[in-house]
């Protein structure tokens, strides 16, 4: 049986069924390697011989990828082997930063503002000083005192040494002078002394050499009565343009035409019109001052020296016929010597004139283009400051005592100025409340000669007034001091106020065209109306406390005043005050409350409605 047995066949890496004799492969061939590289080459197949070079190259081949894979293993190994650094998580805060070095104050090194008026010169306004140590004489000074003006003021002192500094010297160029002084400060006399005492100098010949612009004609009024003073004994001559009389009038005032002889005219009556100043000052509003450079024969500015700008904020902030434009090309014209004109007109001399500019405010403005258009030169600026407010005293250049500036666009108060706000709770009882307040001020036994001036809103408030107090106010208080109403002022009305006894008490009812120009000595200010503005208010409290006088300001303030009146007026950062805004309250007496008071007291406002009633049917 085993004898039977087929022959065992070899076996092959081919399929089972297939008997065809396989070609041997090496080991190598079949991807088996050595790691170390000691590797059996088997004999080669003849068959394979005709490929042997493939083979090797392919044998190369499959060792360097074998090595390269060792040599990854290896660094694998080392890295896990390394210890690996947890990574800091941070929450959705923000990332820790370093701690910044400190930023140094920006200080630019330039400024917007020219710099005479970067480095005023600061006057403390307790300054007083002798007029004779100021370069007045001493019959100049003699006058004064009996004018009444005993001693110079801050404002003074400052200014007149630098006008009078050189007078005189008719080739000498003088510089422009700026003063930013507070309301009441004596501005009008700082600079009336000296032009009156350089055209002292030659008075002997009439022609304009002095010209003062004014915005109204309360300030005009208040301007000529100082020069006055100042004038008397002299042979000077002032007059004003302000639009009270006709323009025609006004013409012959300032000009005198006069006849002359001229043999080159060979007709009858041989003689041609000569005009010449019959002026020597001229104190006008901007308008009516172009009018009379433009239309007036025989006015011009020709020999003027003196060009005075009083409050000259309001000036520069309205236009007036484009006045600063005018009064520049009539200033620009050069002097001709007439001598050297007559005989040799068409060579004759022409001689620069140096008109000198004083420009003067309360508060000076900042705008470059509106002083540029003034064509100052070399300007000097003058600030009045009290002391403590800006710091330590220092020296300038001229030995003068001053004071660091203040902050710009900030308003100065008297410093003997105390206010006082009443609440008048919703306004209807303010009537009363006036007539409360007059009696305690002049029951007290301190207002004996006291001058009180009362706001109202408009001049029918003021009408209505005056009616009410002259009717109900002499019935409590006695002797009743005399009512005024001055809603605009006139000469008439400006004597009659100056010729009343200094010694019995004066109530005047005004508007706001008194807030600038009336120069009494007044010891209360009662603003029956809140002003609507800072601005308005500061030139209404500055009617009081003048001339280092004590002096109160009242107000009466409505409910809904209260806010805006607390905020913006008295506890604002643009005015430096010597003391707080204190509140009163007042109790309406109880006579206005019940029986013949209360009667007298609705029959006035009866009366006082019948006028409005009126003055409406009259407009109609």
């Amino acid at each position: 049986m085993e004898r039977l047995r087929a022959p065992e066949q070899p076996k092959t890496n081919g399929a089972s069924g297939d008997n065809r004799p396989k070609r041997k492969i090496p080991q190598d061939y079949e991807g088996q390697d050595d790691r170390s590289g000691a590797t059996e080459q088997p004999s080669p197949d003849p068959s394979l011989r005709k490929y042997s070079k493939i083979m090797s190259k392919y044998q190369k081949s499959v060792q360097r990828a074998a090595a390269a894979a060792a040599s990854a293993h290896i660094e694998s190994n080392q890295e896990e082997s390394d210890p690996v650094e947890p990574h800091e998580l941070h929450d959705l805060v923000p990332i820790p930063q370093p701690a910044r070095l400190p930023t140094p104050e920006y200080r630019p090194s330039f400024s917007t503002l020219p710099l005479w008026m970067e480095e005023p010169s600061i006057v403390p306004s307790t300054k007083r000083a002798p007029f004779a140590d100021l370069g007045v004489g001493d019959k100049t000074a003699a006058h004064l005192r009996k004018q009444g003006f005993s001693e110079a003021f801050a404002v003074q002192c400052a200014l007149i040494p630098r006008l009078m500094y050189r007078m005189g010297r008719s080739h000498s160029r003088p510089n422009d002078v700026c003063v930013s002084a507070p309301t009441g400060s004596g501005k009008t006399l700082g600079y009336a002394l000296p032009v009156v005492e350089s055209l002292r100098r030659h008075q002997d010949t009439c022609s304009l050499r002095a010209v003062v612009v004014v915005p109204t004609r309360e300030l005009a009024d208040q301007a000529i009565t100082t020069f006055r003073k100042c004038m008397a004994g002299s042979q000077l001559k002032i007059a004003t343009s302000i639009g009270n009389q006709s323009f025609t009038d006004e013409q012959a005032a300032l000009v005198k035409r006069e006849k002359r002889y001229d043999h080159a005219l060979d007709t009858m009556p041989f003689h041609v019109p000569k005009y010449e100043s019959a002026i020597d000052i001229l104190v006008c509003t901007p308008g009516r001052l172009v009018e009379h450079v433009q239309n007036t024969l025989g006015f011009n500015l020709d020999y003027l020296e003196w060009l005075i700008i009083d409050e000259a904020d309001r000036l520069l902030d309205q236009s007036f016929q484009d006045w600063v434009k005018h009064i520049n090309k009539a200033l620009d014209k050069d002097a001709v010597d007439e001598i050297e004109a007559h005989f040799m007109p068409s060579i004759y001399k022409k001689t620069k004139r140096y008109v000198r500019k004083i420009i003067l405010s309360a508060t000076m403005t900042r705008d470059i283009s509106k002083l540029a258009a003034l064509k100052l030169r070399r300007p000097t600026l003058i600030e009045v400051r009290t002391e403590g407010e800006e710091g330590q005293a220092r020296s300038n250049n001229d030995g003068d005592e001053t004071l660091t500036a203040k902050p710009n666009g900030q308003y100065e108060l008297p410093g003997g100025l105390s206010e006082v706000a009443i609440p008048v709770g919703d306004g209807s009882e303010k009537p009363l409340f006036l007539l409360q307040w007059l009696a305690e001020v002049f029951g007290s036994t301190t207002a004996k000669a006291a001058d009180v001036l009362v706001f109202a809103a408009s001049t029918s408030e003021a009408h209505r007034l005056h009616h009410l107090l002259s009717s109900l106010l002499p019935s409590i208080v006695s002797p009743c001091p005399p009512i005024m109403l001055l809603t605009r002022i006139h000469t008439s009305l400006s004597s009659a106020l100056t010729n009343l006894s200094s010694t019995r008490p004066r109530i005047i009812i005004s508007t706001d065209r008194a807030s600038r120009g009336l120069d009494l000595p007044l010891s209360h200010v009662l603003n029956y109306t809140v002003p609507r503005s800072l601005e308005s208010y500061v030139h209404r409290v500055g009617r009081t406390a003048r001339a280092g006088r004590q002096g109160e300001a009242w107000s009466m303030v409505r409910d809904v005043e209260a806010r805006w009146f607390w905020n913006e007026i008295a506890k604002t950062g643009m005015v430096q005050r010597s003391s707080k805004v204190s509140r009163k309250k007042l109790t309406i007496g109880q006579q206005w409350k019940e029986g013949t008071g209360k009667e007298a007291y609705r029959r006035v406002l009866d009366e006082m409605s019948k006028m409005v009633e009126d003055k409406r049917g009259a407009k109609k």
